[in-house]
């Protein structure tokens, strides 16, 4: 896994399962932008993959 450094603290990289975007489940890790144009406010939920299920 890739760490990163910013304004001295570090982040780890992590895989993305999948995300909930205005309560519709989307595969992978892009947001299209049909799936924002309807709102003004995008409520993003991330569900990232847990190293147990490795």
């Amino acid at each position: 896994m890739m760490e990163k450094k910013i304004n001295g603290k570090i982040y780890k990289e992590i895989k993305i399962n999948k995300m909930i975007i205005n309560g519709k489940e989307v595969k992978g890790s892009t947001i299209q932008a049909q799936d924002t144009i309807e709102n003004v406010n995008t409520t993003v939920n991330i569900i990232t993959e847990d190293d147990d299920e490795r």
